[in-house]
């Protein structure tokens, strides 16, 4: 009766094969390694031009430009369109598109507040209703749950013309308030503050950003103090 004769490996051959395993498992490791600092390397420069151009927003914001546009009547009145969902105004310096001026707007899309910039000219000042479609480019500014938007100012021109007048004491002076409605063509001024009220699921509080805009003199607008 013949017995088959099982083949084992050499020390050898089984050297040879630990040797090329190692090579292997030690190339796939290099290979994640890299592709790992690669990733990392293109995360952090996208958080650095990220951030970059969020900053570049909060300064636009608070340069914004009280450019004054006439209406059908001629009258002079200055632009900024806000609601609770959005505001635009005329950025001197835009960052998203190579037109000299533009048309800015910082906007709720769903969990995400946007800005983006149209060229200035390319849409009609007055009557202007904002309208996502207009915008060559836009990019995230913050991921939210809830968000809105609200403008601390006088109601119009006469009221803060009569904050300013000799006339009124402290007593009887207006004073400017909240609103979730702004449009600068009704009310011939511009906000004093822009306030954007935050809620994220990782927070019970509402966080605020307020935004301080440029003082437009009352003069400018054909307001007076005397």
């Amino acid at each position: 009766m013949n017995n088959d004769k099982a083949k084992g490996f050499t020390l050898v051959e089984v050297l040879i094969a630990m040797t090329i395993f190692s090579m292997v498992i030690a190339l796939a490791v290099m290979s994640y390694r890299f592709s790992l600092q690669q990733l990392t390397k293109e995360q952090t420069n996208h958080n650095v031009e990220q951030l970059s151009k969020v900053k570049l927003v909060n300064r636009a914001i608070r340069a914004a430009t009280p450019y004054g546009y006439r209406k059908e009547l001629r009258e002079n009145v200055p632009f900024f369109v806000g609601t609770r969902n959005s505001f635009s105004f005329v950025n001197r310096s835009p960052i998203l598109i190579s037109s000299p001026v533009s048309i800015a707007t910082l906007y709720l899309s769903g969990k995400e507040i946007r800005y983006c910039e149209a060229p200035f000219g390319s849409v009609s000042l007055e009557h202007y209703r904002f309208n996502r479609d207009d915008c060559e480019q836009h990019l995230t500014f913050m991921s939210v749950s809830k968000a809105n938007f609200e403008y601390y100012a006088w109601k119009d021109w006469l009221e803060l013309s009569n904050y300013y007048s000799p006339y009124f004491n402290i007593a009887t002076k207006p004073k400017p308030r909240w609103s979730a409605n702004f449009d600068a063509s009704e009310r011939r001024i511009m906000p004093i503050f822009v306030r954007l009220n935050v809620s994220q699921e990782t927070k019970e509080q509402e966080e605020q950003l307020i935004y301080k805009l440029m003082r437009v003199p009352p003069s400018l607008f054909g307001v007076s103090s005397e």
